[in-house]
């Protein structure tokens, strides 16, 4: 299911870590109409807040955890990882499991 994108909803703690994991709802339209290749990361990250405090995909110049994957009951999660050249420019985004 893809649900709109709501900065709001994406960076309330007290929401997006409970199923239905908005985030993982929300990603879909944010890689759509949010996130350009060259978009600033300054840009994103006051669209997104702070990065998920993770020692997953340390290598990765952002990432948010979406939520687990699946219909929320498996182990594995979702993440919405970045990448950015030497300007902090978006080059690379996509959806990893860990």
């Amino acid at each position: 299911m893809t649900t709109p994108f709501d900065a709001a909803t994406w960076s309330d703690p007290d929401v997006f870590y409970d199923p239905p994991f908005p985030r993982r709802a929300m990603a879909r339209d944010l890689i759509a109409r949010h996130l350009t290749e060259g978009q600033p990361r300054a840009e994103i990250e006051a669209l997104l807040g702070p990065r998920t405090d993770t020692p997953y995909f340390a290598d990765r110049g952002l990432i948010y955890w979406l939520g687990t994957g699946g219909d929320g009951l498996g182990v594995d999660a979702e993440w919405l990882a970045m990448d950015f050249d030497a300007q902090d420019r978006l080059v690379r985004f996509e959806i990893v499991t860990d």
